[in-house]
């Protein structure tokens, strides 16, 4: 019985490090590397509203982890907060040529607000992929894992 005993342990921790090791191949395998990711083919929509003290922080930080993803940033006309964040990021030469500003009128009673603001840039979109991100959402490497 004790003999039983020994080997049911020893096959549960063999097959827990087979397991281990399988998993970690698949992990190591399925990673991309950074310079795999087709940035240019990639546009961040960001609905933007004020109010955020990271706003600024959030938004700089997108840019500067990637280099060829363009962003198209909705903003509400009435927002002079968010507009202001904005026209001082572009202010700097590296990210302003990769960011759209779009000011967006006020959004009607009854209607989802990130939806209605997408819609209304949808036609201007030229790269063939999409991500929408939140105004507080930061691109963590991220990107590495989509390929």
């Amino acid at each position: 019985m004790k003999l039983l005993v020994i080997f049911l342990g020893f096959a549960y921790l063999l097959l827990f490090l087979i397991r281990w090791l399988l998993s970690f191949t698949y992990y190591k395998k399925g990673q991309a590397h950074l310079a795999d990711f087709p940035e240019e083919l990639f546009t961040v929509v960001q609905p933007i509203l004020s109010g955020d003290p990271r706003l600024e922080s959030d938004l700089r930080a997108n840019l500067q982890q990637t280099e060829a993803v363009e962003f198209y940033w909705l903003i509400d006309q009435s927002d002079t907060e968010a507009q202001r964040v904005a026209d001082q990021i572009c202010q700097d030469a590296s990210f302003a040529q990769r960011i759209r500003i779009f000011l967006i009128e006020d959004v009607p009673q009854g209607i989802n607000p990130k939806s209605y603001k997408i819609e209304q840039v949808v036609e201007e979109l030229t790269r063939p992929y999409l991500i929408v991100l939140d105004d507080d959402s930061v691109i963590d490497f991220f990107l590495k894992w989509v390929n």
